[in-house]
């Protein structure tokens, strides 16, 4: 055979990954972070593939930065660096690693759109949104560097808006986001470009305009526990705060053979049981907060012989859509469904790899509505917020029976549209003590 057409990211990573090599060889004292930025601002953009949506090449989901150009990354003139440092304070930031631990007091904590990344998304604005980047010149020569941008529907403000840097020198610069006519819930995309006349430094500019701006999760594992949520909010008028839980999981014990690998199990998981996929039928009734269904290594029949199976999961609707799939290379797995609709789902348990060609696992499954009230779970919010304002969220918990795990949910409307969901995990399976319940977790966006 003389030739292939291969694409996919099977065969972009590693280009990408020989690029970043070249780039060490040629730049000994670069670091990751450093050489990952040259390769993404010197990308060019790719042509519009006629996919439609969200995953139109065009769009940073599809094609990233751009398409890589390796000899304009050798010389790419300024460079958004990071360092160890910076990733503790962002993973503090989003709540990975606990406010009070060593790393956390040193270092404090930064918004997760500020960690120096080569790309600039901001995921809730809330109006208005600064975020801030720092970049090194890394080329032979002095040069100053002036900003343009373009993001639509936002009014943008680069401070300041040109930068005069020495080699090797250092400089930080805010860009605020001003929504004037973006939907909100809509994503809007552009760039960052700095330019001296030699060198163009382009970078991502993505925003979604929110009305509310809310953790994901929150997580504890202790029996009775209070945690703070402070919210940003986007709009002016009244908030309902919705909660259900604490529900402990349903264990299901199930086993399951090998899968067909070759659609990753879902034709036989449309059809029904099959030898390699195990079909659960869940109901779900109106007025659902959430529904969870999770694998877990520990529980499986090759874990507890010192081996691996690998387990995957999908869940369908009644009219056979496929709503939520994990796809680990463990039994690992998690689908979770904020606000799903009514109906009876299909939770099917893929042998993927199943160790010695079959598994016993445990499938565990939870459903909450708002009139579930386990563990005396209690949610409370403002009744009115404001534009560009924070709100504080106070939870708390009593009673949970150790060597469970729960779920909770807790769902913010704005008049009848829902606006942002925080699940409430707590894994009692090894409850932390008393003095290590408290805890007060703040979001502002993102």
């Amino acid at each position: 055979q003389m030739w292939q057409s291969l694409q996919g990211t099977s065969m972009s990573s590693p280009h990408v990954a020989g690029m970043a090599a070249m780039l060490r060889h040629l730049h000994p004292t670069w670091s990751p972070a450093a050489i990952k930025s040259a390769l993404m601002t010197t990308a060019y953009s790719t042509q519009n593939d006629g996919v439609a949506g969200m995953s139109n090449g065009l769009l940073p989901w599809s094609q990233g930065a751009g398409h890589t150009a390796p000899n304009l990354a050798a010389d790419p003139g300024l460079v958004y660096d990071s360092n160890g440092v910076d990733w503790i304070r962002y993973l503090c930031g989003i709540g990975k690693l606990a406010a009070n631990s060593g790393n956390c007091v040193a270092f404090g904590s930064i918004q997760p759109y500020n960690l120096n990344l080569a790309s600039l998304t901001a995921s809730d604005v809330l109006g208005k949104l600064t975020l801030t980047r720092t970049v090194t010149n890394v080329g032979d020569a002095t040069a100053t560097y002036t900003a343009s941008t373009t993001l639509p529907g936002y009014n943008v403000v680069v401070s300041p808006s040109t930068l005069t840097l020495a080699p090797g020198a250092r400089a930080s610069f805010s860009v605020t986001l001003t929504n004037q006519s973006a939907a909100v819930g809509a994503w809007t995309y552009g760039s960052l470009t700095w330019s001296d006349g030699k060198h163009v430094v382009r970078s991502p500019l993505t925003a979604r305009a929110s009305a509310l701006a809310v953790r994901s999760a929150i997580s504890s594992e202790a029996v009775n526990g209070a945690q703070s949520i402070t919210i940003g909010t986007g709009y002016t008028g009244p908030l309902t705060v919705q909660k259900g839980g604490l529900k402990p999981a349903l264990r299901s014990a199930q086993t399951v053979g090998q899968a067909n690998k070759g659609d990753g199990g879902l034709a036989e998981c449309i059809a029904g049981n099959s030898a390699g996929v195990t079909v659960t039928s869940v109901t779900v009734p109106a007025n659902t907060l959430a529904a969870r269904f999770t694998t877990r290594d520990v529980d499986t029949s090759g874990y507890q012989a010192g081996g691996l199976d690998d387990l995957d999961l999908i869940v369908l609707n009644s009219a056979n859509g496929v709503v939520g799939s994990s796809g680990q290379v463990s039994s690992n797995e998690t689908v979770t469904l904020n606000s799903p609709a009514a109906g009876t789902y299909r939770v099917c348990v893929v042998g993927y790899t199943p160790r010695n060609g079959s598994a016993a696992y445990v499938l565990n499954s939870w459903v909450v509505g708002t009139a579930d009230t386990g563990g005396n779970f209690k949610a409370s919010g403002p009744a009115i917020v404001y534009t560009g304002g924070t709100g504080t969220v106070a939870t708390s918990w009593s009673g949970l029976e150790a060597g469970k795990n729960y779920l909770g949910a807790i769902r913010y409307l704005q008049g009848t549209t829902v606006r942002g969901m925080t699940l409430v995990e707590v894994d009692a399976t090894d409850p932390l003590p008393e003095s290590q319940t408290q805890k007060t977790v703040t979001t502002i966006a993102n």
